[in-house]
């Protein structure tokens, strides 16, 4: 897995979406065929995990607004799920390879 901040280069496929983040975990709703994900964090910040635990507002990867996320592996992918930190839901941009 790599998180970096700021813009990246990568092979990303058109299959995409959107997701609300907020109070409760939510994961991705990726197509069987996806092995690998970017991901962009807007809004508000967010914790994650993408080994199939469940994250709180207090333990798990931390990323803020502009972030990104990029998952290698199907593992991840199926694994992935995040929460939002604060008082307000952020929105993860998703596009899988």
């Amino acid at each position: 897995m790599l998180v970096v901040t700021g813009g990246a280069n990568s092979t990303i496929s058109s299959q995409a979406e959107s997701i609300t983040v907020s109070t409760t975990a939510v994961g991705l709703t990726a197509p069987a065929t996806a092995n690998s994900a970017v991901i962009q964090v807007q809004d508000q910040d967010i914790r994650w995990w993408s080994d199939a635990s469940t994250p709180t507002a207090t333990a798990g990867f931390h990323n803020g607004d502009g972030d990104w996320i990029f998952l290698n592996s199907r593992a991840e992918v199926v694994g992935f799920s995040a929460i939002r930190e604060d008082g307000t839901d952020a929105v993860i941009a998703v596009q899988y390879g």
